[in-house]
């Protein structure tokens, strides 16, 4: 954050970051939801839903008054992505699994919620809030 970036995000899958003790099913998925996410959202973030995150007070103003609507964990995904045209820097971590296993509910509401976002993408409305940080004077205006 001194360097002058608004949110530090962790990462798993960028040089130095791993994954101890998960499911090859679990890996497959964290991996396939950032993949699925970059390529549908036009993000470009190593790990899309690792948990660690760490914003500016502004940055997460604009973030939380743009409006989060995932309430699973997707939620994490949706908020890297309000956060696309801020000045964003990943940092390796080492995450442990707290279960081997994966809750088929979870993927149904991240495809969901994905799906969602990216109607919004295409129907050009998915960055539809004026977004500003006092420190770069970003302004993302709604579509009439």
């Amino acid at each position: 954050m001194q360097q002058g970036y608004d949110c530090v995000f962790g990462s798993r899958f960028c040089r130095g970051g791993k994954i101890v003790d998960s499911s090859l099913k679990r890996k497959f998925i964290s991996w396939g939801g950032t993949l699925a996410t970059n390529l549908l959202l036009g993000t470009k973030l190593s790990d899309m839903t690792s948990g660690f995150e760490l914003f500016t007070r502004p940055a997460l103003e604009a973030v939380l008054n743009n409006g989060i609507r995932s309430r699973g964990h997707f939620f994490q995904t949706e908020i890297r992505v309000f956060c696309h045209h801020f000045r964003i820097a990943e940092v390796p971590i080492c995450y442990r699994s707290a279960s081997p296993s994966v809750n088929n509910s979870a993927i149904e509401d991240a495809f969901s919620n994905l799906w969602r976002m990216t109607r919004k993408r295409f129907a050009g409305t998915l960055w539809n809030s004026r977004i500003s940080l006092p420190s770069q004077q970003l302004w993302m205006q709604k579509s009439p």
